[in-house]
């Protein structure tokens, strides 16, 4: 592998990971508050529940993430 291809691939991944943390949490975070906050379940509970959709979240988001990442890493190579 040349040098250039480890750092393409080193920024792919660092940006897939920030988009597809990114993006999961602010859909589970908005679920929860729509959810959750107005009906006044513990938080504990919640976040029992919540701990189980993560999974989900994260398959549903990984294409984004992916197209995301690249739009990134290629938007920032001068």
């Amino acid at each position: 592998m040349d040098t250039l291809d480890k750092y393409l691939i080193r920024e792919l991944v660092i940006y897939f990971l920030l988009v597809l943390i990114g993006i999961s949490a602010l859909a589970v975070g908005v679920d929860f508050l729509s959810k959750f906050w107005s009906a006044g379940v513990p938080f504990s509970q919640a976040m029992e529940i919540y701990l189980y959709k993560i999974p989900k979240a994260v398959q549903q988001f990984v294409p984004v993430a992916a197209l995301m990442a690249t739009l990134l890493v290629l938007s920032t190579m001068s």
